[in-house]
């Protein structure tokens, strides 16, 4: 609404959407009634102004450069801050998808993926920081999150600075600014409304006041045409085989044949296990075919005690003697 008063341009909005026209403090006094926060004006530039990071020209394609990142914030007011994962196109800075998840995670890069590539197709390159999700501190290893992008032939590319990624993080600040104002608006409750009112709603939205046109008018998306992504989105482990089972996060399985028995496997051959991030189902992919497997036992983990006397230490042993 705010847009209708400080840039008259928008003014065709007012028709479009049959808006009665009213004046600045009609606004004003609406803000304070709802208890919405006014937007920021920027500091204006000084004089002698030099940028210390010259502007990068935008990619000419539309889906030839993706910037994500996630910035957390208060969306609700209520003192409990949510991470929105969020992905701009870097040739008309149109917002492509939001996801907002309780941390910065790669369950919520996984979920802005899979929106993006069934909405849009493919990618050519993801520009991110250097987030541990996206960037292995190991030479010659990828994320898990790499992974996946490297088997849709998606490039990394990583930015040094936050001021790199220019696009997005201008849009994180626009967000924060606006959103909070448009979640008592549109009457959204929790964030599972929030998550499906952002993507089929919002993004278009907001990407109407600030996207633009690319210079080259051809899509560098890659359309899935049906593709099978499901496969894409998994957690990926090696393990070795020892007296048929093999052990993962402290938990030995069997892996289990058609018959759902086990499989009777050499010692030492190494599989390929998956897990799918979204249903967490897990699998042995062998020879491009998939076996379920199956949980025996999970090793307890010994907790480390402390005793600071004699009968605490008395205790400790008596505890020890029942559980063995």
């Amino acid at each position: 609404m705010e847009d209708f008063i400080q840039n008259p341009n928008m003014a065709h909005l007012v028709l479009e959407h049959h808006l009665v026209e009213r004046s600045p403090s009609w606004f004003r006094n609406l803000f304070i009634q709802q208890g919405w926060k006014s937007p920021e004006n920027r500091r204006p530039l000084r004089r002698d102004f030099r940028a210390i990071h010259p502007l990068r020209i935008p990619s000419p394609q539309r889906g030839m450069l993706i910037q994500i990142d996630g910035t957390p914030y208060d969306w609700f007011g209520n003192g409990e801050q949510w991470t929105l994962h969020l992905a701009v196109d870097d040739a008309t800075s149109e917002v492509l998808a939001g996801i907002f998840m309780p941390t910065e995670r790669q369950l919520g890069y996984c979920q802005l993926l899979r929106i993006i590539l069934l909405k849009y197709g493919i990618p050519m390159a993801l520009y991110s920081d250097k987030h541990s999700i996206f960037l292995s501190h190991k030479e010659d290893s990828l994320t898990q999150f790499g992974m996946m992008m490297e088997d849709l032939g998606i490039e990394m590319i990583y930015a040094n600075t936050s001021q790199a990624k220019g696009r997005v993080e201008r849009y994180n600040g626009t967000v924060q600014r606006r959103l909070p104002n448009d979640i008592r608006r549109f009457k959204i409750q929790t964030y599972d409304e929030l998550n499906e009112w952002f993507n089929s709603f919002y993004i278009s939205y907001i990407s109407k006041k600030f996207a633009f046109v690319p210079t080259d008018p051809n899509d560098a998306f890659i359309p899935l045409d049906g593709a099978d992504i499901s496969d894409i989105f998994t957690l990926r482990y090696e393990r070795t085989i020892q007296n048929d089972m093999f052990s993962l996060n402290g938990v030995y399985y069997h892996v289990m044949d058609q018959q759902n028995k086990p499989k009777h496997i050499i010692n030492g051959t190494k599989i390929q296990i998956r897990i799918n991030v979204f249903s967490q189902e897990a699998y042995v992919l062998r020879y491009g075919k998939k076996s379920p497997i199956k949980m025996i036992h999970s090793r307890k983990r010994k907790m480390s005690k402390m005793a600071d006397n004699q009968k605490d230490l008395q205790i400790i042993l008596d505890q020890l003697r029942k559980e063995n």
